[in-house]
């Protein structure tokens, strides 16, 4: 058998990682990997991403989100302006990462390391290298021509770098899940009900309560499907996850819903919430960001870290501007 390869991309190392074990196991390869620097003005605010050639062995699935790599069939070559930074292929005894939980020998966290200490960051071995920025004077024309340029480049509406959130689905038999830790996704499942009216709920994962049908595997999911066309309702399903953040990704990707929204807390630790968000997002793709607790920290912005658009916040619709 020929094996085929194909590129993927992601925002960072480890998710690519997990992204490849939990579709392939060991048996997908890793040729390359490469960090990329996308866009920008002056050398500021670029977007940085990873790129991995993966190699699966032919007749295998391509891995979600992949694009035929160099020298495939459909393969289109990347567009100008781009930087990239290749690493090193590793020995193939090569260590993977510490606590990753991939299989040693199977080469892909070997790689993947590799391009951390080519980068220097991410916790890399390698001793961190002095990234160079453009030297620009707030008093210098260079400065003053950024400033120019920003204000012409950047949208008023939308300065989030994320595009507008959907409108909440509504429609007989239609599936909204909302994900989310503990109890947040019955808080904004209830508050979504108040504004759809015409909408019933169901729990899913952590979330039982009283009163409420709980929803488990697709079976769950098509009766809960068939009674909402039935009555002419909107499935609001509450999906909770322990507030560990361990994300039963099985279970969360058999609730195949027809719009899938995220509840986050603003007034938690940003840095832990990705961590948990992240891992949701391996497993289905959310379409929007449900936000509570706006009004109790000083920082709610921060949330737009996440790169979802937001579209719910604290009981009813909102955009990211309110934040």
């Amino acid at each position: 058998m020929v094996p085929s390869r194909f590129q993927l991309r992601g925002e960072s190392l480890e998710g690519i990682e997990w992204r490849l074990f939990n579709s392939h196991g060991s048996t997908a390869r890793i040729i390359s990997a490469e960090k990329v620097s996308e866009g920008g003005l002056g050398g500021f605010f670029a977007r940085q991403f990873f790129e991995v050639v993966v190699e699966v062995d032919d007749g295998a699935v391509a891995p979600e989100g992949s694009v035929p790599a160099p020298g495939q069939p459909g393969y289109l070559p990347p567009a100008s302006g781009k930087a990239k930074k290749r690493a090193g292929r590793p020995p193939a005894s090569a260590p993977t990462p510490a606590g990753s939980g991939i299989p040693a020998g199977s080469g892909i966290g070997a790689l993947l390391q590799d391009a951390d200490d080519a980068d220097g960051s991410f916790g890399g071995t390698a001793a961190p290298q002095e990234k160079e920025f453009p030297s620009v004077s707030t008093a210098s024309q260079g400065f003053a021509e950024l400033l120019a340029d920003l204000a012409t480049t950047v949208p008023a509406a939308n300065t989030t770098g994320t595009p507008d959130a959907p409108a909440l689905l509504a429609g007989a038999g239609k599936v909204v899940m909302i994900v989310g830790l503990a109890t947040d996704p019955m808080d904004v499942a209830r508050s979504m009900r108040r504004v759809l009216k015409n909408a019933e709920i169901r729990t899913a994962g952590s979330i039982k309560a009283v009163s409420v049908d709980h929803v488990a595997g697709r079976l769950g999911l098509a009766a809960a499907r068939a009674a909402g066309t039935a009555a002419g309702r909107t499935v609001i399903v509450a999906f909770g996850i322990t507030p560990g953040g361990q994300v039963p990704s099985a279970a969360l990707s058999e609730v195949e819903a027809d719009q899938i929204w995220v509840v986050v807390d603003a007034a938690r630790k940003q840095a832990d919430t990705a961590v948990w968000v992240d891992r949701v997002g391996w497993a289905v793709e959310a379409d929007a960001l449900a936000v509570l607790g706006s009004m109790e920290t000083l920082t709610p912005g921060t949330v737009h870290e996440l790169g979802l658009p937001i579209g719910w916040i604290d009981g009813g619709p909102g955009t990211a501007a309110d934040l």
